[in-house]
């Protein structure tokens, strides 16, 4: 541990505070950080800046996290935040680090500079964002890549396309994170077809998959290789049942699902609490993620923690979480995905597959999150280099 406790700036200003979306993706990151950070902070002082009105949890406030709320009424003021603000508070409190939880690195300033990078998709897939957004998300990816004293990452797999694109060799830390939901498993004959039928789940046989509805999720894929899948007399009655909170350019996925002839086949259930997803794991045929691409993964370590088989994506991200325990297949293929599906309802072996998946998942954990950020956090600090940048 450092000589003396730190001081340190945490940004978390970029957290979208609505409930569907606070528990997803970075959000999930946040939340979980910052229950870390109360819970085995090593004494450190941190110092959290968040939205105004993000609601405060008692565990956060009695672990000594210090909170300041900042207003935004428009994305660009936050961005400017982002960037000129934390040197004034990094002279107001004496911060010996700044870390950004997403992206947004501060100009240059005293304290040293930390970031997390989630992933490169606006830079890999800008098709995915809309024009402006997509042009500042590549500026701020490469300002931070280039300038941070430190870079955090959640997988080798992002680690290595920051190497590839920005030509940064070191540090770059990679801490892998946990699963997004702590409840236990349920077995599938404890699931009853009353508590699925309150989920909104009427379907005896379903596949089951999850996340913000958006394209780079791949969904459309998934709905036409469905369709391949039940052709078959075998599979005629597997459903299709989608958890997420809605995104962007999705609002005619309903006229696709009827072009494709699946009314009754898919089943949307919007943002499913964590308490409910558990019951969705366990009655599932199995969980399917075809998005396109991730820097992690959560919901495949979710999936394989409550026991469901997992056919997954092949993406370098994917595998590292997945390892051997999951089938994968070419997520940009329809053809792919069809035949994985098929041949994994073909001969299930789903006790196998959820032993293997167990195994797996005990891999990842959040302390081991928090602690892997803070022995990279400490050893930057103690580092008297400083990275040449703005």
């Amino acid at each position: 541990m450092h000589a003396r406790p730190l001081r340190i700036g945490v940004s978390a200003v970029l957290l979208d505070t609505r409930d569907g979306y606070r528990k997803a993706g970075i959000g999930r990151y946040v939340m979980r950080m910052l229950d870390g950070l109360a819970e085995r902070g090593r004494g450190h002082r941190y110092e959290v800046y968040v939205p105004a009105g993000m609601p405060l949890e008692d565990r956060w406030l009695a672990g000594g996290l210090r909170f300041h709320e900042v207003s935004f009424s428009r994305r660009p003021q936050r961005v400017w935040w982002e960037f000129a603000k934390p040197p004034y508070a990094i002279a107001e409190h004496g911060l010996d680090a700044w870390f950004s939880m997403a992206t947004g690195l501060p100009c240059r300033c005293s304290a040293k500079r930390v970031v997390m990078i989630h992933d490169l998709v606006p830079v890999l897939y800008p098709e995915f964002f809309k024009r402006r957004k997509a042009v500042y998300q590549r500026w701020a990816l490469a300002y931070a890549c280039r300038n941070a004293d430190l870079v955090l990452t959640n997988s080798e797999a992002t680690a290595r396309d920051i190497r590839r694109v920005y030509g940064r060799q070191t540090p770059i830390a990679v801490t892998p994170l946990g699963p997004g939901n702590d409840a236990p498993p349920l077995a599938p004959e404890g699931v009853s077809r009353a508590r699925l039928a309150t989920l909104g789940v009427a379907h005896q046989r379903f596949l089951f998959t999850l996340g913000t509805l958006e394209p780079r999720k791949n969904l459309r894929r998934l709905i036409e290789a469905l369709a391949v899948v039940r052709r078959q007399p075998s599979a005629a009655d597997v459903g299709l049942v989608v958890a997420g909170a809605p995104g962007w350019r999705e609002s005619d996925i309903g006229e696709f699902i009827a072009h494709q002839g699946l009314n009754d086949a898919i089943t949307f259930l919007g943002y499913v609490p964590d308490e409910d997803l558990p019951a969705l794991f366990a009655a599932a045929e199995a969980f399917v993620f075809p998005s396109l691409y991730e820097g992690f993964g959560i919901p495949v370590l979710e999936a394989m923690r409550a026991g469901a088989p997992v056919l997954s994506g092949d993406h370098a991200a994917m595998k590292e979480v997945g390892g051997d325990a999951c089938l994968y297949f070419d997520a940009a293929s329809v053809a792919s995905i069809a035949e994985t599906i098929s041949r994994f309802l073909a001969a299930p072996e789903r006790q196998a597959r959820a032993a293997r998946g167990f195994a797996q998942a005990e891999g990842f954990d959040w302390r081991r999150t928090v602690d892997l950020t803070l022995d990279a956090i400490e050893a930057c600090v103690r580092n008297p280099e400083r990275r040449k940048g703005v």
